[in-house]
C-alpha cells in the first residue's frame, strides 16, 4: 500500500490565521461527500477540500501541504483506525478528524485512545458539519502555532547553546540578569556565575566591553572586539527600550571570531594575489560585467592599455563589441559575446584594432557560474600565423627546388655520360681522362638516386610496429655481405629483442653496416651487437677501419649537413635523422682500433613521442635549412619573382649571369634585365597554364651585352610567386 513521504520543514511565519487551509476528506459515499464539501467550503472561505473515495487513494493524495485529514470510520479497503495508523507513520502530528457514522460511539472511544486528534459523529442534517468546520479551523491554527513555537524554541536553543560563547542580559544599572552558554568557560566563568554582578566588575580587565555596555545603556547599539587568553572575541550589545524611550535592559552576545578573522585574512591575501596577477599579467586582460547580453568592461590591466592603446578610463563602461575591427566583423563578434553568457569557457580567434594596426588574437573568456561576470585574456597570434605561413611557403619552395634540381641533374648527367661513352669509342680507349669523367658522372648519378631514395624515406609516414631487432640485423648483414663479400661480419646479442618502432630503422642500421664495410680498409671486419635494457636497446656497429672522417662526425654531432659534406655524409645523416625521429639517439666513438657507431632505440615509443606541432615545426625548420643550402650553392641561376616581375630573391649564380650583384637585382623589376622586345606578360600567361615552362630567354647584362639562357619556370611555388632556373647555353659561350 503506498505511503506518502512527509517533510518537516520549519513553519512559515506567513501561515497564520487568514491563510488557506487545505483539507483532505476520505469518504466512499458520493452524496455524503458532496454535501460535506459544500458545507465546509461555504462555512469558511479559507477551506480548500479535496476528496478521496478510499484509504488507498487518500494516501496517494496525502502530500506535505495537507493541513487536516478528515475520514469516515468505515472505508471500503480498511477501517478508519487502520487508516489512522498508516498516516501516523509519516505524519505523526497531522490533525486527523474521524467523522463517524451514527451509532459509532465505540469507534469514537477507540479513536481517542489511538492518537486521534478529534472524533465527531456525523448525525443528521448539516449541524455537525458546521461543528466540524470550527474544529478543523481550531485544530489547524493550534497545530501551526505549536509547530512555529517549537521551531523558534529550537532555533533559540541552537543559537544560545552552540554558536556564541554566551548570551547575557544587563538591567538598567548594568548588572547581569542573565548569563547562558555552554562555552562560557572560555571566558573564565560558568553560566549564571556572574548574575548579580555589574559589568564593570566582571569585565574590569576589558575596557572595550565595558564601554560597549555603557553605550548600549544610553540607547545606542555597540560592538567591542577584544582578546581573552589568545582567543579573539566580539561582543555585540543591543538596548531594549521602554515605551517612554528609556532603556530597561541590554541584551548581549559574545562570539568567537578567531577563525573567521584568520579566514578573512586568508581571503584578503588571496584576493591581493589575484589583483597582482591581473595587473602584472603580460597578456591584455579585462574583467567584464554583462548588461543584458552585452559584455561591458569593468576593469583592465596595464597590458590591455599598452597593447590596445586606450587609457583605462576610456575603456571602462564600454561594450567589448566596440573593440572589434574591421567593421564587417561587428555582428559576428556580438553573436559570439552573447554566446558567452551561457557560462561556458569560450576560446576563439578575433581581430582587434591596435596602434600598430589590426592584429589577430586568441581570446579566452571564462564566465562566472551565474553568467553575470567574466574575465577575458587576449594572446597575440599574428606573428605566429605569419611565421607558420612563412615556414610552410619555404618548405613548399624547397620541395619544388629539390624536385627540379634532381630531375635536371639526373637528365643532364645521363646525357653527359652518353656523349662521353661515344667519345671514348672514337678516341684512345685507354684515355684515363675519360674514365675519370665517367666515374665522376656515375658518382653524381648515384648521388642523385640516393637523394631520391632518402627523400622518399624522410617523407614517408611509417606506422609503428613490433620488430625483432635480432632478425632485422641478421637480414641487414646478409644483404650487405652480397655487396662486400671480402668483409667479415658478426652479430652479438640475445636470441631475440623486440621493440615497437618503424621499418625505417632498418635503413638506418643498413647505412651504418654498409658504411663500415666500405671504409674499413683492405680486410674489413664489422661487428653488430645488441644490448637490451628495460627502457631501450643499444645497437652498436663496430669496424676496424681508420676512423670516421671529421666531416662525417660533424654530421652526427651537429645534426645538420652543409652542401660540401653531402657526398660523404648523406648516408650517415639519414641514419641519424631516422633514429632521432623515432625518439632515439646516435653517437660515435673513434679510436686507433676503428670506429663504433652507437644507436639508442627506445623500447617504449610513448615516452619519447613528440607532439604533432613540435614535429611539424621541426620539419619546417629543417626544410628551411635544406632549401637555403640548395638555393645558395646551386650552379644554376635561381630567381624567385612575383606576377609583376619583381625579383624577390636571387642566388649568386643568377647574379653572375646578368653581371650584377644580388643586392642590385633583389627588389628590381625583371624588365631591367630583359630586352624591350621580350613579351614578359605573354610569357607569364604561358607558364601559368602549365606545371613547368621551358624555353630560351635573352638577358641584358649591366655592360649592355646580351646573353641567351635556357630557362625553366615553375609557376605558383607559393601563391603569386614563381621560380625560374637559368642555365647558360652554348650560344652564350
Amino acid at each position: 500500500m503506498p505511503k506518502t513521504p512527509h517533510t518537516t520543514d520549519a513553519p512559515s511565519e506567513a501561515r497564520e490565521r487568514g491563510e488557506p487551509i487545505r483539507i483532505l476528506y476520505v469518504e466512499d459515499d458520493p452524496d455524503v461527500t458532496e454535501l460535506t464539501v459544500s458545507c465546509l467550503e461555504r462555512e469558511d472561505d479559507r477551506f480548500t477540500v479535496e476528496t478521496a473515495p478510499n484509504a488507498t487513494a487518500g494516501l496517494e493524495q496525502l502530500t506535505s501541504d495537507v493541513d487536516c485529514l478528515v475520514s469516515t470510520d468505515d472505508l471500503p479497503d480498511m477501517t478508519g483506525l487502520e487508516f489512522l495508523e498508516i498516516v501516523r507513520e509519516t505524519r505523526p502530528d497531522l490533525p486527523f478528524v474521524l467523522f463517524t457514522r451514527d451509532g459509532s460511539e465505540a469507534v469514537a472511544s477507540d479513536a481517542i485512545s489511538a492518537t486521534m486528534t478529534e472524533s465527531l459523529q456525523r448525525g443528521a442534517g448539516t449541524q455537525q458539519i458546521d461543528v466540524l468546520a470550527d474544529r478543523i479551523a481550531d485544530l489547524v491554527e493550534h497545530h501551526r502555532a505549536q509547530a512555529r513555537l517549537e521551531w523558534q524554541t529550537e532555533r533559540c536553543k541552537t543559537v544560545v547553546t552552540n554558536d556564541p560563547l554566551g548570551v547575557f542580559m544587563l538591567d538598567a544599572d548594568g548588572v547581569f540578569m542573565l548569563s547562558q552558554g555552554r562555552r562560557l568557560g572560555k571566558l573564565g566563568f560558568e553560566p549564571s556565575e556572574v548574575v548579580g554582578k555589574s559589568v564593570s566588575e566582571v569585565c574590569a580587565d576589558c575596557d572595550d566591553v565595558v564601554a560597549a555596555a555603557e553605550r548600549a545603556l544610553t540607547g545606542e547599539p555597540a560592538t567591542a572586539i577584544h582578546e581573552f587568553e589568545g582567543t579573539l572575541l566580539e561582543t555585540v550589545t543591543h538596548p531594549l527600550g521602554n515605551d517612554d524611550g528609556s532603556v530597561r535592559a541590554v541584551i548581549g552576545v559574545v562570539i568567537e571570531i578567531t577563525e573567521h578573522t584568520e579566514y578573512d585574512h586568508g581571503v584578503e591575501a588571496e584576493r591581493q594575489y589575484l589583483r597582482d596577477a591581473f595587473e602584472h599579467l603580460p597578456q591584455p586582460m579585462v574583467e567584464l560585467d554583462y548588461e543584458g547580453d552585452q559584455p561591458v568592461a569593468k576593469r583592465v590591466n596595464s597590458a590591455f592599455e599598452e597593447v590596445f592603446g586606450d587609457d583605462a578610463n576610456v575603456v571602462l563602461g564600454e561594450s567589448l563589441d566596440t573593440r572589434v575591427d574591421p567593421g564587417e566583423q561587428q555582428e559576428t563578434a556580438t553573436d559570439s559575446d552573447r554566446a558567452e553568457t551561457t557560462g561556458q569557457l569560450v576560446s576563439e580567434e578575433v581581430t582587434r584594432q591596435t596602434p600598430d594596426g589590426d592584429r589577430e588574437f586568441r581570446r579566452h573568456i571564462a564566465v562566472s557560474d551565474d553568467g553575470s561576470k567574466a574575465f577575458a585574456v587576449y594572446t597575440d597570434v599574428t606573428d605566429c600565423d605569419l611565421q607558420s605561413a612563412r615556414l610552410a611557403r619555404r618548405s613548399e619552395l624547397f620541395n619544388v627546388l629539390t624536385r627540379v634540381l634532381r630531375h635536371n641533374l639526373r637528365n643532364d648527367m645521363a646525357v653527359i655520360r652518353g656523349y662521353l661513352t661515344e667519345l671514348q669509342k672514337r678516341i684512345d680507349s685507354q684515355c684515363g681522362l675519360c674514365d675519370a669523367i665517367l666515374d665522376a658522372t656515375d658518382d653524381l648519378l648515384n648521388l642523385s638516386e640516393t637523394v631520391r631514395e632518402l627523400d622518399a624515406i624522410v617523407r614517408a609516414d611509417f606506422d609503428r610496429q613490433q620488430i625483432d631487432l635480432v632478425s632485422l640485423c641478421r637480414s641487414v648483414i646478409t644483404s650487405v655481405e652480397q655487396e662486400y663479400p671480402s668483409a667479415s661480419f658478426s652479430l652479438d646479442g640475445p636470441e631475440t629483442v623486440t621493440i615497437v618502432t618503424t621499418l625505417a630503422v632498418r635503413r638506418a642500421i643498413e647505412e651504418l653496416v654498409r658504411n663500415a664495410a666500405k671504409h674499413a680498409g683492405t680486410n674489413p671486419q664489422v661487428t653488430v651487437s645488441l644490448e637490451p635494457t628495460a627502457d631501450e636497446v643499444t645497437v652498436s656497429v663496430t669496424d676496424n677501419g681508420p676512423g670516421l672522417p671529421k666531416p662525417e662526425r660533424e654530421v652526427l654531432s651537429d645534426g645538420t649537413e652543409t652542401p660540401l659534406e653531402h657526398e660523404t655524409g648523406l648516408g650517415l645523416w639519414l641514419a641519424n635523422w631516422i633514429v632521432t625521429d623515432t625518439g632515439g639517439a646516435m653517437e660515435t666513438e673513434v679510436s686507433a682500433d676503428g670506429t663504433r657507431v652507437i644507436l639508442s632505440l627506445p623500447r617504449d615509443p610513448s615516452a619519447t613521442d613528440h607532439s604533432n606541432a613540435r614535429t611539424t615545426t621541426h620539419q619546417l625548420y629543417r626544410d628551411q635549412d635544406r632549401f637555403k643550402a640548395v638555393f645558395e650553392e646551386s650552379f644554376d641561376g635561381m630567381v624567385i619573382f612575383d606576377d609583376d616581375g619583381r625579383c624577390i630573391n636571387v642566388n649568386e649564380s643568377a647574379a653572375d649571369l646578368v653581371g650584377r650583384s644580388r643586392e642590385d637585382i633583389t627588389g628590381r623589376s625583371l624588365f631591367e634585365i630583359l630586352p624591350a622586345e621580350f613579351d614578359f606578360e605573354m610569357s607569364v600567361q604561358e607558364f601559368k597554364q602549365s606545371d613547368q615552362w621551358h624555353g630560351s630567354v635573352p638577358l641584358v647584362r649591366r655592360d649592355g651585352t646580351k646573353r641567351t639562357v635556357e630557362c625553366f619556370v615553375t609557376p605558383e611555388i607559393v601563391p603569386d610567386q614563381h621560380l625560374a632556373i637559368l642555365r647558360e647555353t652554348d650560344a652564350s659561350l
